[in-house]
């Protein structure tokens, strides 16, 4: 498809036909989008533009999510016009395209390429959950709060 100049936040050109980018459409409430935003942070070498539609976002909520997770270096693009959500024929969120000198390298639509990884990221965690009350002074902690809090109940129930 023949890519438009695009503009970011700041007012900034963004060329999609040029160089190495990873254009993210999201919107700000998306649960799926936020696990992209969070995973894409550990990636490097290449332009993340993130854009997200007029339709479901407007500039104080964009400014502000992208403050919020704190990715500097990264474009963030309102689509307006849907310009570039009608180039790509974006149907779900999030959905990744990775452009080489403006050429279609990669597209991954929806959430379902990030559910195994969530799957082993919740299985990562409840598994430093589980060791953490393997430990018998964390497990003693956990008791005493539970007493405390017990005993707390109890007492405004007197």
């Amino acid at each position: 498809p023949s890519l438009p100049t695009v503009y970011d936040l700041r007012g900034r050109p963004i060329h999609l036909d040029k160089g190495l980018k990873l254009v993210v459409f999201f919107y700000t409430k998306c649960a799926g989008c936020s696990l992209i935003v969070s995973a894409l942070k550990n990636i490097s070498g290449l332009e993340v533009v993130m854009v997200a539609p007029s339709t479901l976002d407007d500039e104080t909520s964009l400014s502000a999510y992208a403050r919020g997770v704190n990715a500097s270096g990264w474009a963030w693009v309102l689509d307006g016009s849907r310009g570039l959500i009608d180039t790509f024929n974006v149907t779900a969120f999030p959905t990744l395209v990775l452009l080489n000198n403006g050429r279609v390298e990669f597209i991954g639509v929806g959430a379902a390429e990030e559910a195994g990884w969530l799957a082993e990221s919740v299985l990562w965690r409840l598994e430093q959950l589980a060791g953490l009350l393997r430990d018998p002074a964390v497990g003693a902690a956990l008791i005493g709060v539970a007493l405390l809090l017990l005993s707390r109940r109890l007492e405004r129930e007197v």
